[in-house]
């Protein structure tokens, strides 16, 4: 079975990919397990800027969603807010240490958000954190991790959206960072 070429998903993630991020297929926030074409995939590890690649994957589920492979491999960190509580807890972040830079920011289908950040190239690695600063829905999602980009649609309905998708990636905030690392180490 042949995927159309039209498909705002593959074409999506097909763009995605020419701009360096790592993608994969996801099925309702979870990766597949699956062999395309001799292309095996389970999940962020077999992410891939790779065209042919993603024409397998998306070939052979053309209904998944676009998984982003994040840290290193794609160089962002994504600052990933669960509601309800994960609003309270950004607000209350910001309180704690300075605002966030303007960083280009998706809204998720649950009415959470992503925040972008330029993964760093200071030699540190940085990684997933759950809870940051002790905080409840506030989580990052660095090497290790992914994040799902928009246009992909949770359960078929609940649609990923780009506030403003020309907004540059933002350098994250020291703090964020030193939080990051110090959850690594605890």
């Amino acid at each position: 079975m042949q995927i159309p070429y039209d498909s705002p998903i593959l074409e999506a993630a097909l763009i995605y990919a020419r701009n360096g991020w790592s993608v994969f297929p996801l099925h309702n926030k979870r990766p597949f397990e699956f062999i395309a074409q001799g292309v095996k995939s389970h999940g962020y590890k077999d992410a891939t800027t790779d065209e042919e690649t993603i024409q397998a994957f998306w070939t052979y589920h053309p209904g998944a969603t676009i998984g982003l492979a994040t840290g290193s491999v794609s160089s962002v960190i994504v600052l990933d807010i669960d509601p309800p509580e994960g609003h309270y807890s950004l607000k209350e972040l910001q309180e704690r240490y300075t605002p966030l830079p303007d960083t280009r920011r998706a809204s998720t289908g649950n009415k959470g958000l992503h925040f972008f950040f330029a993964y760093p190239s200071d030699g540190n690695t940085y990684t997933n954190t759950v809870g940051l600063d002790g905080l409840e829905g506030v989580d990052i999602r660095a090497t290790g991790g992914y994040v799902v980009l928009p246009p992909s649609k949770l359960y078929g309905r609940l649609a990923y959206k780009w506030a403003d998708p020309q907004t540059p990636i933002a350098k994250a905030p020291e703090w964020l960072l030193e939080l990051i690392n110090k959850a690594r180490l605890q």
